[in-house]
């Protein structure tokens, strides 16, 4: 059986100011590395707790890339404060296995 990884980032929830906007970037090596075809994806928890899709608004130019084994995300932005975010990462494995990864966020004053 393959070994499975914790798939929240290991730094924990991060915070993000609401006038700042932000390239992060994803060390894929602990996944195998060599990531290819990333796909980002921002969710908002709304007032009844469910996670709401906001790419369109949080990512607006959606283009993340590939540097080694760093996933680079588009520039995050936009952030309302006090809102709860997750950031969803999914990427192709050299072995073909599709491979997904989240961070936490709050936007903050």
């Amino acid at each position: 059986m393959a070994t499975i990884l914790r798939r929240e980032i290991t730094d924990g929830q991060q915070v993000q100011g609401v006038d700042e906007k932000i390239y992060y970037q994803l060390i894929t090596t602990p996944w195998g590395g060599s990531p290819a075809a990333p796909v980002i994806t921002g969710f908002k928890k709304d007032a009844s707790g469910a996670w709401v899709d906001v790419t369109a608004t949080i990512f607006p130019i959606n283009t993340p890339s590939v540097s080694g084994d760093n996933l680079v995300l588009p520039r995050l932005e936009g952030l309302v404060e006090g809102g709860e975010y997750r950031i969803e990462m999914r990427w192709t494995h050299p072995g073909g296995s599709l491979i997904e990864a989240y961070a936490l966020l709050s936007g903050q004053r």
